[in-house]
C-alpha cells in the first residue's frame, strides 16, 4: 500500500457477489469484489453522460426545431438534476441503500475537494491512506492517547537548523487541541518546555532530549492508569565530534557480530578516508560521485533524492550515525524508569 490507496472494508457480500466470484482465486476475488462494488456508481455516471450527450445532440447538432430544442433542454436539465441529486445523496452514503455511492472515484474526489470527513460510530466502507504529516508527523499522538509511560521518538524530519517545527506543532496539538497531556522539563518543571527545545538547538553536544509528560487535563484519572510518562527524542543531526571524523568504511557483517573479526576482512568500496562526514554530498548515484562531483546538501541533511536512493556510503554513514546517537538514550531507558 502507498499514499493515495484505499483500504476496503467488506462486512458481508451479497448472494449475487458470491455467485459472481465463486470461480475466482483469492487474489481475483478481491479485485472482482472491488469492481462489483464500483459497478452501480459506474452505471450512474455512464447514464448521466448519455443524458448530457443526448441533450447536446438534440440542442446543438440536429437541425434546429422547437421540438428538438425542447427535448435537448429537458435532457440537459435532467442530466444536471441527476448529477446534483446523486452528489447530494453521496454525503449520506452511510445509509445502507446509498453505500454504493462511496465507491465511485468521481464522488470520492468531490468529497476530498469539499473536505468532507466521515464521522460516525459506524466505520466507512473505505479508508483513505494519506501522509501522517497532515496532523502529526511524529506519530506520538496515538501513544499519548494510550498513556504510554515510555516513548522513544526518532525525529527524522528535514530540519537542518534544529528548529523542531514538527515537534513543536505536535506538542501544541496534544495540549491545546486534543488536551491529552502537558509537557515539562524533568530537570526543572518550572521551566517552559519551549525553553528546553531552544537549549537543544543551541547546544549541539546534546545527544538527545528528555521531556516529562503529565497525562490528563480536567478529567479524573482512572485507577491504574499512568499519570506521568517520559518522552525521549533522538534527532537526525551531526554532533561536532562526529562531523570532524573521516568517513568510515562500508558496514560489514562483522560489524554486527558480537565477536568482531573486522581485522580479517578487507575494506570494500571507494576510499573516502580523506573526507569527513560533513563533506558527504547528498545528490550522488554511487560512491565514485563523492570523489568527483559530491554535489547537494551535506550529510546528514540530504536532498529529496534521499527518499529515492542512497549511495552505499551514505547508507552506511547514516547507520553509524543512528547507532552513535541512539546508544546514549538507550542506556538511560531502564525498564523501570520513573520520574
Amino acid at each position: 500500500m502507498s499514499w493515495g490507496d484505499y483500504i476496503l472494508f467488506e462486512t458481508k457480500r451479497t448472494s449475487v457477489m458470491r455467485w459472481c466470484l465463486q470461480c475466482c482465486s483469492l487474489k481475483h476475488k478481491r479485485l472482482g469484489a472491488w469492481w462489483l462494488l464500483r459497478l452501480p456508481g459506474m452505471v450512474w455516471l455512464i447514464l448521466n453522460i448519455l443524458l448530457y450527450m443526448g441533450g447536446i445532440l438534440y440542442y446543438r447538432i440536429i437541425e434546429a426545431s422547437e421540438d428538438s430544442c425542447s427535448l435537448g433542454k429537458t435532457l440537459l436539465t435532467s442530466s444536471l438534476f441527476v448529477f446534483m441529486l446523486v452528489i447530494g445523496l453521496s454525503f449520506f452514503s452511510y445509509v445502507g441503500c446509498l453505500n454504493f455511492l462511496a465507491f465511485s472515484p468521481v464522488i470520492r474526489h468531490i468529497h476530498q475537494a469539499t473536505r468532507f470527513i466521515h464521522q460516525s460510530w459506524v466505520p466507512p466502507r473505505m479508508l483513505y491512506i494519506t501522509d501522517g504529516g497532515v496532523q502529526d508527523c511524529t506519530a506520538i499522538t496515538q501513544l499519548l492517547r494510550r498513556r504510554c509511560e515510555r516513548i522513544l521518538l526518532v525525529l527524522a524530519a528535514s530540519d537542518p537548523e534544529d528548529d523542531l517545527a514538527v515537534l513543536r506543532t505536535t506538542l501544541q496539538e496534544a495540549t491545546q487541541r486534543h488536551k491529552l497531556a502537558a509537557f515539562f522539563d524533568p530537570r526543572d518543571a518550572r521551566k517552559d518546555i519551549h525553553q528546553l527545545l531552544d537549549e537543544y538547538k543551541a547546544d549541539k553536544s546534546m545527544p538527545y532530549m528528555k521531556i516529562g509528560i503529565r497525562y490528563g487535563w480536567n478529567e479524573q484519572t482512572e485507577l491504574g492508569t499512568p499519570e506521568h510518562g517520559t518522552l525521549w527524542i533522538v534527532k537526525n543531526r551531526l554532533p561536532e565530534e562526529f562531523a570532524n571524523q573521516p568517513v568510515a568504511p562500508l558496514l560489514r557483517e562483522s560489524d554486527f557480530r558480537a565477536l568482531s573479526t573486522s581485522s580479517d576482512e578487507e575494506s570494500e568500496g571507494e576510499d573516502l578516508s580523506a573526507m569527513t562526514y560533513d563533506q558527504l554530498g547528498g545528490v550522488c548515484c554511487c560512491d565514485c560521485c563523492h570523489l568527483w562531483c559530491n554535489v547537494g546538501k551535506k550529510f546528514p541533511h540530504l536532498t529529496f533524492t534521499g527518499y529515492m536512493w542512497l549511495t552505499p556510503r551514505l547508507f552506511s554513514s547514516l547507520s553509524r550515525l543512528g547507532y552513535a546517537l541512539s546508544k546514549h538514550v538507550v542506556s538511560t531507558m531502564p525498564a523501570g524508569d520513573g520520574l
